[in-house]
Formats: C-alpha cells, structure tokens, sequence
C-alpha cells in the first residue's frame, strides 16, 4: 500500500469494470514509466479482489519465445486444459509445449482454446487477468490474449494491461480503457517517505522529489542512501542522488543503443538548468558537439523539444540515472561547457558543480547567492543556499546570513510557510551570539506570513522582537488591536528622509498605508525615488493596484496588476503570480467581466498548485461573491463570502479592509432573505469598525445597518453617516455601493423623488469605473422614480490601452522622465518612447500636459 497513495482514481475506475462490465467494458489498459507503481497497483488490485487472479509479466529475455506470458498466465488452470475439445486442447499443449503437435501449429486454434478455457473458468469464478510490461511481452501471446479475451461474455473476466510502452495494444481503437500513472505530488512523497521511516526537511524533500519527478521508487532509493543527518537538512547532499539500481538498470537499458557523442550530448541535456536549444547549442559546440548528436536520442523517445524552445529530458528520472552512470571527469566536463557559455550567479553554479566536494568555503558564496536573489533567480539562490548551508554549522552569524537569502528566496517562490519557518528557526539559532541578527530575521519571516495571511503567527512573531515597532508595521494593520502602535511606526517612517528605503520596508510601509486608509501616504511611499529591486518589483506593482482600486482607477489597477503578474511569472514568483490573478479576478467581479473573471480565477488556482494561496485565497472567495452579488444570485454569493470570511479568521485576519468582503456578505444574506446571518455579519463588522475608527470600515457598517434599518429615519441617519465617512477618503466605489443602497431604501419606504438623486450619483459613478452590473441596477432602480436614463459615458479611451502602455503613460504623467519611467518599469528607455508614442495616438493628445489630463479625466491619475 505504500506506493499507492495518489491511485484512487485507476482503484475506482476498476471497481467501475468490475461492477457494470455491460456499461463501463471489462478491459483497463495501465501505461507509466519504471518505478512509477504499476506492479505495485497490480498487487494491490490482486489482493483486494475475490476473483481468480491470472497474472504474468514480459521478460526481454524471453520476448523472442512465442507463447511464454501465456504459458505463465494459464498455469493455474493446467487441469482444466484435459476437459477442452480434442482439437483445441492438442493446439493448446503444443504451443505450451506440453505434448508434441500431429503438425504445424495452428494459432486459430490456440486463440479458440485459450478463449474457450478462461470462458469455462470465468462461468465458475469471475477472473481477474493481469499483465505486465506488456512491451516486452512475446507477441505469440499477445495476439492470442487479444483474440480470447474479447471474445469473453461480459462478467467472465477483467483485464488489465500495464506497461511502459502500451502503443501495441491501441486500447483506444479497441474501446479500453486508458490511465496514465502520474508522479507523485509532494505531500504523497512525504507520507510515502514517512511510511518507510524516512523523516526528511523540507528542502531535503524538494532534492528527493527534484531528482526523481515523484517516481515512488526513485524517491525511496535516494532517501535510503542519506544519513540522518542529511535528511535533516544539516549535512550537504550529494550533487547528484542515486534513483536506485533497478530504476537505474531499467533505464540504462535503453541508453544501452546510444553512441559516445550521444550520451555526452545527453548528459549536457540532464546537467543544464536551463535547456534552452539556444544555450545547448553554445554549450555542445564548447564541447566539441552539436545539436545534431541529440537527434537519436530524441528518436529513441528519450528527450523531446518543448514549444519554447527548450529540451526536455521524457523523464526526470533520467537525469539522476545519465549523471550517475558517466564517469566523473565526463559529468565535469559537461559543467564545464556550461560554464563557459554562462554569466553571473549561473556561471559561478557551474563552476561550484565541477569543482566538486573540493569547492570554496561557503563564505564566498554569500555575495554570489545574494546577486542570484537580486537578478530574479530564486531558484538558483535557494538551492545554493540549501547546499551552502550545512557548510557553515561552526559559524552561525554566517549560517543566519545565509539562510536569510534562502528564506528570501524561499518567499520569491511562493513557499511561504517554509519561508516563515525557514527565517523564525535561523532567529532562534543566532539569538545567543547576535540578538540584532535575530531580530533582523524575525523582522524578515514577518513577510512572508502576512502575505500568506497568518496573522496570528505574524503576532507571535512580533512577541519575540526585543523592538516591535517595525514588526507591527509589517503586520499591515490586519490586526485591529495592532492599529495605535502601527499608526505610530507609519508615521516615524514617513516623516523620515524622502529617500527610497530598504525595497522590503518600502514595500510594508506602502501595505501598511494601504490597509490603513491612508491612501496618500501610502502614494507618497510608492512614488518616493529610488529603483525596486527586481524581486520585490511585482509585489511593489500588485501593492499600486491595490491603491488604484481603492481609489477609483480602475485602468490603471488592471494594468499595474498585469504588469505584476507577467513580472511575477518571469522570476517564477507563483504566489504573486496567483495574487495578481485574484486581484484581477475581483475588479473583473466588479465590472461584470465573467469570461474575464472565470479566466483569472482558472490562472490563480494554476498558480497556486504548486506555492501557498494565503491570503489570495480569501481574495478568489470575495471575487466569486461579489459576482454572484452583481448578478443577482444571492444565496450564492452568501456561501462565497462566509467562504472568505472563514478562511480570513482562519489566518487572523480581522482588518475588512485588507479583503473588502464584509459589507458585501451583509447585503447577500440580506437579499437571500436570511435577515438574522445578515444581522450577525453587519455585527462583527461594526465592531471591528468600532475598534479600529478607519473610514471605510465606518462607512460600510453605516451603509449596512441602513440596509437593515426599520424605518425611514433610522435608514437616513446610517446613510448621511456613511457618506460623511465617505467623503473624508478617496473610495469612488464604495461611495457608489452606498448612494445606490440609499436610493433603494428610500424607494422602499415610498420616497421616489428623495431617491432620485443618490440613485443617478451612483449610476454616474458605477459608470465611471465600468461597474455595468451596478450600473445597470441603479439605472433600473433610477428609472422606477421617474428619471430619465442616462448617457453611457464611462473610460473608453484608456480601455484602449494596454497594460504596459497604462502603466508608461501614468508615470509620465506624474512627471517622470523617459529614462526615469524606463528604470522604474525595467523597460528600455525606447520602448518607453514606443509605448508613448502608441499612447498619444490612441488618446489624442500632443503633449504630456494634454495626457495627464486624459489620464485625470478617465481615473487613472489624480
């Protein structure tokens, strides 16, 4: 059972043959690769079925024997062959070589034979018949399976087929059933591990998982050649891990027909990090090759080209067994190559690898790890650090540094829950010598857990800082007890130089600001000069957004959010890959986009398949309620948003302003007719309002409790205090929301001409921002008073643009040079000058005056 975790499905599909043959067929067909689990699938389908079980595997050595698997197979039911027709049962002992033959054999008559035999078993007991590694079975026998099997009355027998090459069958011309064995997913390879009694760290576990794709039996050989203090993480790996000797001679098999030129080009393949045809090409011709010494391997299905260019081994196993298998000097040398066609972080990584055991003290990689995590390679500076680590147990200001990269990079790939525990665990191993360290490190593993929504293990975190002040300004306000002091540290910082700080800080202080209310300052900081480094760049970007939506550009929102995603995807930041989605997903909730909508929220559950969701996760819940709310399906969108409430408390997050759901899970429980859930939702948020003061929170409670007012004037006291919160922050949106709930009370309470008013304010507004769905509603509620309808103005000239061009012209506008706008987007400054000329044509406009205007005019500036 230990490898069987991750087969429910083939498990199930089997019990489906099992149980309705008639509708489902009585034939699976099991393909996957050496190791993957397919004879242990076997074994277990054998083991838990009450049939007659005949099984029987191929064998190279006896692929040329005609007859053997079915000689195998059959060998239970040897006593049963005596009660066959004369003729078919003479057939069927000469092919087994159970008697001579009168004269050539005839294989109609063994496939009837065969046929009539498994008919006459299964009519007293169902069979089950299994065959393995069918590639290598004899073909005498496979034909004759083939012909007796099919011919089978339904119930008689259930077959299954498995092999790593099951094209010989064409199942999908027969009508079989097909399943392909998947890798294993990282947290089946730890309980696989932890069923074998291999307790491994987690960066342990991604070099076990990295060397072998999820194949359960390339997992198990490297983990047992690991000692205990390896698999802890305290002593280095080696470079390359072993996939075991069966695994390993499976695959050297069918390495064995390959020339030299062709395993070295080869071993090139499975030493690069990045295959890119472009970089192999410079890398073989460095080592004497070409690109043409690949081609048999890619005819021997061993290697294939991907759409981008870039080589793919078939399989990860391959590359541990191609870089265990050459001798040494051949895999340095591969590295070598790679080496001299490399740059920066990259070239020193493939030096360090054909140095060997016998490479420098890790204090010289420090500063090279560093410039891997600041150039955007995460991945390089997270297994560098990973293997420099264990180097530096005698020194442990060294080892903080370092594992500061690794938590660094661990947050840039999306591994925030490693990365908080990564940094938190290297504070308390330095606090004895070096409390400023420690401090720095705790201050650092706060990131990483607001960002994935752990409040509450943010504020244990804080607890432990002998100074909290900076520590409860990267709480980003989610907190409401938090809010005194982190007012207090936004201020201390703000009224500092204006100077870019410390690209992390700069990025927590504009969140901070975000999350409280203090829109201004939090511009204030994002526009402050100075360059983002690359790796905090798409955060820096996804943080604008966040303050555009606030604040009623709309435009400028999405393409902020584009930017931050494709930056994201660059530099394999999948988190914040997921986040941008999440974020676009929700202000296309807004505007009633729902192809737009299902597309962001397809991008975001992708990305989050492999890094933490954390807070995105509540985000993608908000989104999904707030359409259904637009679209008028409130009992749904009640589910969404309880959905988001939940998972918030879940990780502490108690601020309504970091995720904006609260007042819109209010007014769902309200319109789904469920008046006490709508009551109890409009309590907690009026609460936290009452706690915290902040304007918008004030506001939504305000404008929910005139929702559920019982008469007119209560319902007018809650909306003017709504508005007049309002009016004292810059939210065009939720000003909209609550004019729009005024005009529907006064409406209900038999006021048309009173409701006249707050209902065309919102129409105007909604329209502004291209919220259709609520546009429309106000429209129709404006229109039952007797207004006339309105024209449908809105931002279509910046719709026009395109993200990148969005994001151009607004720094512009905001007075930026060409080369200013160009080192502050990444961007060259003459696809700058391209973008704005683009610009200016689409909008109209001859100046940058004339385009901040615009720009003002459609919402995407002040």
């Amino acid at each position: 059972m230990t490898l069987l975790l991750g087969r429910e499905s083939e498990l199930g599909m089997l019990r489906r043959l099992r149980a309705s043959p008639e509708r489902y067929g009585s034939t699976l067909v099991v393909a996957g690769p050496p190791g993957i689990g397919r004879t242990a699938l076997l074994t277990e389908i054998a083991r838990a079925d009450d049939a007659q079980v005949l099984s029987a595997r191929g064998r190279r050595a006896e692929s040329d024997l005609p007859f053997a698997v079915l000689a195998d197979l059959v060998q239970p039911l040897r006593t049963q062959i005596d009660a066959l027709p004369p003729t078919q049962r003479s057939a069927l002992e000469q092919a087994l070589a159970l008697a001579n033959g009168a004269g050539a054999l005839n294989p109609y008559a063994v496939g009837t034979a065969t046929h009539t035999l498994f008919d006459a078993a299964g009519a007293r007991r169902s069979l089950l018949v299994l065959v393995d590694d069918v590639e290598r079975a004899d073909e005498a026998s496979i034909r004759t399976l083939m012909f007796a099997l099919r011919r089978l009355p339904a119930g008689r027998a259930t077959v299954v087929w498995a092999g790593r090459d099951v094209a010989r069958l064409d199942a999908e011309r027969a009508g079989w059933a097909r399943t392909v064995l998947r890798p294993l997913r990282r947290v089946e390879a730890r309980r696989v591990l932890a069923h074998r009694g291999f307790d491994v760290a987690d960066r342990v576990l991604d070099a076990l998982f990295d060397a072998g794709g999820g194949n359960p039996a390339a997992l198990l050989a490297a983990a047992a050649t690991l000692g205990p203090a390896q698999r802890s993480g305290h002593e280095s790996l080696p470079p390359v891990l072993p996939v075991g000797e069966r695994l390993a001679a499976a695959w050297t098999e069918r390495l064995a027909p390959l020339d030299a030129a062709a395993r070295t080009a080869l071993t090139l393949v499975a030493a690069c990090r990045r295959p890119l045809v472009e970089v192999l090409d410079a890398a073989l011709a460095e080592a004497g090759l070409d690109l043409a010494d690949l081609d048999v391997a890619e005819w021997a299905g061993l290697l294939r080209v991907a759409p981008d260019a870039r080589y793919e081994l078939s399989d990860p196993v391959l590359r541990g067994v191609l870089l265990h298998a050459v001798p040494q000097a051949t895999r340095r040398a591969a590295y070598r190559a790679l080496a001299a066609v490399s740059s920066g972080p990259e070239r020193a990584w493939y030096r360090d690898r054909e140095a060997g055991p016998g490479s420098p003290a890790a204090e010289q990689f420090v500063r090279t790890i560093v410039r891997a995590l600041n150039s955007g390679d995460a991945w390089l500076a997270a297994r560098w650090a990973e293997q420099t680590v264990p180097r530096t147990r005698t020194d442990p200001r060294l080892r903080a540094d370092l594992e500061l990269s690794l938590g660094r990079a661990y947050g840039c790939l999306g591994l925030l829950e490693r990365a908080q525990a990564t940094l938190v665990e290297a504070a308390d191993t330095v606090r004895p010598v070096d409390p400023q360290r420690a401090d720095a490190l705790l201050v650092e593993a706060l990131l990483p857990a607001t960002l994935n929504g752990d409040v509450n293990g943010a504020l244990r975190i804080t607890g432990q800082l002998t100074r909290p002040a900076e520590g409860l300004l990267r709480l980003h306000s989610t907190h409401p007890t938090t809010l005194t002091c982190d007012v207090f540290a936004v201020d201390d910082l703000l009224l500092g130089p204006p100077v870019c700080p410390e690209p992390a800080t700069r990025l927590v202080l504009a969140r901070s600001c975000v999350y409280a209310e203090r829109f201004g300052d939090a511009r204030t900081v994002l526009d402050r000069p100075g360059e983002p480094t690359p790796v905090t760049l798409p955060a820096l970007l996804l943080t604008r957004a966040e303050l555009d939506r606030w604040n009623g550009r709309w435009a400028s929102a999405r393409a902020a959010a584009v930017q931050a995603g494709r930056a994201a995807e660059d530099l394999g930041q999948r988190h914040v890959v997921g986040a941008a989605s999440a974020f676009l997903a929700y202000v296309e909730a807004a505007c009633g986009r729902e192809e737009r909508l299902a597309a962001h929220v397809e991008n975001a559950q992708a990305a989050f398949a492999d890094a933490d969701a954390g807070l995105a996760d509540v985000v993608l819940s908000a989104a999904l309620g707030l359409d259904a709310l637009a679209r008028g399906d409130a009992g749904t969108a009640a589910s969404h948003l309880d959905a988001a409430h939940d998972r918030a408390l879940e990780g502490g997050i108690t601020n309504p302003s970091v995720v904006p759901y609260a007042a819109d899970r209010v007014e769902a429980h309200l319109r789904a007719g469920d008046r006490t859930a709508a009551e109890k939702a409009l309590e907690w948020l009026a609460g936290v309002a009452d706690v915290s003061g902040r304007e918008w929170q004030s506001a939504a409670a305000a404008r929910c409790t005139g929702m559920l007012a019982g008469t007119l004037a209560e319902a007018e006291e809650q909306f003017a205090r709504a508005e007049r919160h309002h009016r004292r922050t810059d939210t065009p949106y939720e000003l909209a929301r609550t004019l729009l709930a005024a005009g529907e009370a006064l409406r209900r309470f038999r006021r048309p001409a009173a409701a006249r008013e707050p209902l065309l304010a919102a129409e105007r507004l909604f329209r502004t921002l291209s919220a259709v769905p609520w546009a429309r509603r106000a429209a129709t509620e404006s229109a039952a008073t007797g207004a006339r309808a309105s024209s449908s103005g809105g931002r279509e000239s910046s719709e026009r643009l395109t993200p990148q061009e969005i994001e151009v012209a607004t720094a512009v506008a905001r007075g930026a040079t060409n080369a200013e706008a160009a080192g502050a987007l990444y961007l060259s400054p003459k696809t700058v000058e391209a973008h704005l000329s683009h610009t200016y044509r689409k909008l109209g406009v001859r100046s940058r005056v004339d385009l901040a205007l615009r720009l003002a005019r459609d919402g995407c500036l002040e």
